[in-house]
């Protein structure tokens, strides 16, 4: 009876990705759990710590363990699409009401901070990742 494996490309079960993806994981539920520490982060932190003993016990450090750079910008970039309704206040922080109008909602948290850390955490460590992978292949050639 074919498994799940036999359905997925072969680069999927590559060493590599697979400690990437595991890592990725123990990265995303140690920042969500660090980030919402005040609220629901007590609740995170077991699984978080959960998964970074699941990836250290099951692969070794080397490339993958850059997963938790992949996961920490996820975490940030989560954080900046769960904020799209910040609006700033205006520059003179004087805000008139139209007519008829009783109140008005400024403030917010601004995504575009955690959104571009979070994209360059992740492109950056990826991008590491792979040049990693080339030299490692570059050095098992030559010898």
């Amino acid at each position: 009876m074919p498994g799940v494996r036999d359905h997925l490309p072969s680069w999927v079960a590559t060493p590599v990705l697979q400690a990437l993806a595991a890592w990725s994981a123990a990265g995303l539920l140690s920042t969500s759990a660090i980030l919402s520490l005040p609220s629901y982060g007590l609740f995170v932190l077991p699984f978080a710590v959960l998964a970074v003993f699941t990836a250290a016990g099951r692969f070794s450090f080397g490339r993958g363990t850059l997963g938790l750079c992949v996961g920490a910008g996820l975490a940030l970039i989560a954080v900046g699409l769960a904020n799209p309704d910040y609006r700033p206040l205006p520059p003179s922080g004087t805000v008139s009401l139209a007519p008829g109008q009783t109140s008005v909602t400024y403030g917010g948290l601004n995504p575009t901070p955690w959104l571009v850390a979070g994209s360059i955490l992740v492109v950056a460590s990826l991008l590491i990742v792979v040049l990693l992978g080339r030299h490692q292949s570059r050095q098992a050639a030559v010898h």
